[in-house]
């Protein structure tokens, strides 16, 4: 303070140029020794910045000449540090008035003054008196502790009024100035903000300038409009996400999205997660509905069996009749049971894996039951039957729980001769039998006949009467002209005539022939099959394309594909490539609409059929397996059926329809077991070229060898109306032959039908749709 009075001394003494130098708080000392100045009377000129030691120094003040200017030089230099923090000095004020005149400065004690470690300052104070200034004493009695130089940074924004953030600390709102020091380190971090604005970052990687100011501005833009996210899920009660938080349960509305690009991620329990991006513009709503994919937990099954209309079986669990697919089968392990009467159970273990089919073909081994049924009708009704001697009943009479075995069948009526013959009772099945009683004094004359077969053995029915086994001596024969059926298991059978003459005995010697078919069905199905993952995969023009082309694959010497629409058009036929296009429903002299018969057995789930040349109406017979429909096409696989015996027709099939129809007019009146009696007594025949059979469209008994069923061909000729099919009949063995029928149905349970005959003779085929004898 001392210091201070006699610089505003001095300034008064030497007028206004020495004024100029009264701002000395600007002037900082560090001295390390005593500084002893000399003066010269000139104008004071005073550094900018002088820092005072902790001790008082005493300055020696001489008057000099005038003429000369006075020079104040330390004995040590003094170097300014950066790095040091400004303080205050405070100066004392002085002990003893000042005299203006022949300025007199009363020395003081003089003191070493002591140096902070870190300070190592130079500095060269010069002072300029005006003459008749003399013994200066400059004190000062506070510490000096640091040094440091500093700068500012300005901050604005447009608008103002933002709140300013600078290195994580709350700075004011903008305009506003920050001191910085130069020694701060970098970088800087700074962040605006304003409520309706988006924030401004910066970062600073400088400090400004000692006693500089810097400005930084910032434009803010302003905040857009957020806008929101709808999200549904099928089925709903989803887990929803949005960019992996505020996790909600759908259905849900996110509110105050930001604008832009975001994940939405929706999982349920037991189906497939669901992602996607959605953007969200200002001010509008974003939808997201997901369709949830069920996780798979089934698998398919496709069971076939030969023969088919086995029953099939799951953990106890009905499923259906062969031949059946099955889709959504919950995964995991099954024990399969594959029933059909006549024949044994198929027991195995399957394994249902998710999302894939599993196949199953079966052949179903023959099962004998220990014992066989006996049905026995005659002309006229009533007559009195006797089995080897014991009555068993009045005809039509059917007798269950015969064991295998010849037996000696007579049949009675009062004034009627006995009807007498020799019946075969096999294992497991049906035999019927059919008598015409003659009137008593009608002269009979009778032979015999010899019968022998290669090989021995073979089934011998004459004039619808089973006889027994080759070789075998008919006796008692009317004389006449006779049919006979030889069939032996595995071979063709063998239909002749022969004539017996009274009292004399005709020889016959037939041979029979081994079956040239074998079971077709197995490779049918599998052609049938690759065909139908061909049409899934490839779509309908491809499919068509190449089940048309020779060389694709699709066809051979042996089999080929057949694809009709839902109306029975051809859309496919490498065999005969001039019917695509034609409609089957009627082309040719053939009175069996191939076309319609195809489409219902389709509808009914597939099967086989026989059908003969699809041009012409005859002969060669092909084998078909019909698929149910796959995107409105009917798949068929087709081979030629060599070695199959196809009847000659000779009656009229629009008298067999007729006939037919008016069964069925009658059956409707009556209770299903009266009808049936009466088709059974042969009133409903109208003519010696046709008979009429009842069947049920659930038969599984009646399924020839390369797997056609003629209940259920009999069933899809049937449901649309009515219709003709040619169907396989059965001769008491495992062979079969075909014959053309006309089926309607009664009621859902039932139907009739007409068979044709071969040179007027009776064939018995039906009987409550289970197998029974062919005779003539």
């Amino acid at each position: 303070m001392r210091l201070w009075i006699l610089v505003l001394l001095i300034c008064l003494v030497v007028n206004s140029p020495f004024a100029a130098a009264t701002n000395t708080s600007n002037l900082l000392f560090n001295l390390t020794t005593n500084i002893t100045p000399v003066i010269t009377q000139v104008p004071v000129v005073i550094l900018p910045t002088i820092t005072v030691p902790t001790s008082s120094p005493t300055m020696e003040v001489t008057q000099v000449p005038t003429t000369t200017e006075p020079t104040v030089t330390p004995t040590k230099e003094v170097t300014l540090v950066p790095s040091l923090k400004p303080i205050t000095v405070p100066i004392t004020t002085p002990k003893e008035p000042v005299i203006v005149s022949n300025i007199t400065v009363t020395p003081t004690p003089t003191a070493t003054p002591t140096l902070l470690p870190s300070l190592q300052p130079t500095i060269k104070p010069v002072i300029s008196l005006k003459p008749g200034i003399s013994n200066l004493n400059i004190q000062a009695d506070s510490p000096i502790t640091n040094l440091a130089l500093s700068g500012n940074f300005s901050f604005i924004s447009s608008p103002s009024g933002a709140t300013v953030t600078f290195d994580g600390s709350s700075s004011g709102t903008t305009p506003v100035t920050v001191a910085v020091d130069e020694s701060s380190s970098t970088p800087h971090t700074v962040k605006m903000e304003k409520s309706g604005y988006q924030d401004w970052t910066s970062t600073i990687d400088h400090n400004p300038a000692a006693g500089t100011t810097e400005t930084i501005t910032a434009t803010l833009q302003a905040s857009p409009l957020n806008g929101s996210i709808s999200v549904t899920s099928t089925p709903s009660g989803a887990t929803v996400a949005i960019d992996g938080s505020d996790i909600q349960t759908t259905p849900h509305t996110y509110p105050e999205i930001i604008p832009g690009s975001h994940t939405v991620t929706i999982s349920k329990d037991g189906y497939t997660p669901y992602t996607t991006t959605v953007t969200v513009a200002s001010g509008a709503e974003s939808v997201v509905s997901a369709v949830l994919n069920q996780v798979s937990t089934t698998g398919s099954l496709t069971v076939n069996t030969y023969p088919w209309g086995a029953v099939i079986i799951l953990n106890d669990v009905v499923y259906g009749i062969t031949p059946a697919h099955f889709d959504a089968i919950p995964t995991g392990t099954y024990t399969m049971k594959l029933a059909k009467f006549g024949y044994q159970p198929v027991m195995q273990t399957i394994e249902i894996s998710s999302g894939k089919e599993s196949k199953v073909e079966v052949a179903l081994p023959r099962y004998f039951p220990p014992t066989g049924t006996l049905s026995i009708r005659s002309f006229p009704s009533g007559g009195v039957v006797t089995l080897d001697g014991i009555t068993r009943g009045v005809t039509p009479a059917r007798i269950y729980g015969l064991n295998p075995d010849s037996y000696n069948v007579r049949v009675s009526i009062p004034g009627y001769l006995d009807w007498i013959g020799i019946v075969d009772v096999i294992a497991g099945r049906e035999t019927s039998i059919y008598g015409t009683l003659t009137p008593k004094g009608t002269v009979i004359h009778t032979g015999s006949i010899a019968v022998t077969s290669t090989p021995s053995g073979a089934s011998v029915i004459l004039d619808s009467r089973p006889q027994g086994k080759t070789p075998m001596t008919l006796q008692n024969i009317p004389s006449g002209m006779h049919s006979l059926i030889l069939t032996y298991p595995g071979y063709e059978p063998v239909t002749t005539t022969t004539t017996v003459q009274d009292g004399t005995t005709s020889q016959l010697s037939v041979s029979l022939n081994p079956y040239t078919t074998q079971n077709l069905t197995p490779g049918l199905i599998t052609l049938s099959d690759d065909a139908a993952s061909y049409l899934s995969i490839h779509g309908r023009t491809q499919a068509l394309a190449d089940f048309n082309n020779p060389s694709s694959g699709f066809s051979s010497d042996t089999k080929y594909i057949l694809a009709l629409d839902l109306n029975g058009t051809v859309l496919a036929d490498v065999a005969n490539p001039e019917l695509v296009g034609v409609n089957l429903s009627k082309q040719n002299s053939d009175p069996v609409s191939s076309g319609l018969l195809i489409s219902s057995l389709a509808k009914m789930g597939g099967g086989s059929l026989y059908v003969t040349n699809l041009t012409t109406g005859e002969k060669p017979v092909s084998l078909l397996y019909v698929r149910p429909a796959i995107s409105g096409i009917i798949l068929s696989a087709v081979t030629p059926v060599d070695g199959m015996t196809l009847p000659v027709f000779t009656g009229d099939p629009a008298q067999m329809k007729e006939s037919v129809h008016a069964a069925v007019v009658h059956a409707k009146d009556l209770t299903r077991e009266v009808a049936e009696a009466d088709i059974e007594t042969g009133s409903y025949s109208s003519t010696s070229n046709m008979l009429l059979h009842s069947f049920d469209p659930n038969s599984t008994a009646d399924i020839d060898q390369n797997g056609v069923s003629t209940s259920g061909l009999l069933t899809a000729a049937a449901v649309d109306g009515g219709g003709y099919a040619w169907v396989p009949m059965f001769d008491g063995s495992d062979n079969s032959i075909l014959t053309l029928g006309y089926a309607e149905m009664v009621d859902d349970s039932w139907g009739i039908w007409a068979s044709s005959t071969e040179k007027g003779h009776e064939i018995i085929v039906m009987m409550d749709a289970v197998p029974v004898v062919v005779s003539v």
